[in-house]
């Protein structure tokens, strides 16, 4: 396990921010994806799409919790360690 400093803590933090915005890229795009098979596809593949979408906002929230948690045991150990 790599030393803990608060610039680790703020990198791992802004690694995060990256992977969330490319999450809520993709999000954006089966979205759009949606729109589209409603207007031109008749809905065919709303109901897969919005599974999709589901699946991958549940499983992110999660994550994002996890990492939530574990961020901020390592800024309070850092906190201690002072």
């Amino acid at each position: 396990m790599k030393l803990q400093t608060h610039a680790n803590v703020a990198s791992d933090a802004i690694d995060l921010i990256h992977s969330t915005r490319e999450h809520v890229t993709w999000l954006t795009a089966l979205l759009n994806a949606v729109r589209a098979d409603v207007i031109h596809g008749k809905g065919h593949n709303v109901q897969a799409l919005t599974g999709l979408g589901q699946y991958i906002g549940d499983d992110w929230a999660n994550y994002l919790d996890c990492q939530t948690t574990e961020l901020q045991e390592k800024l309070d150990s850092l906190e201690v360690d002072q």
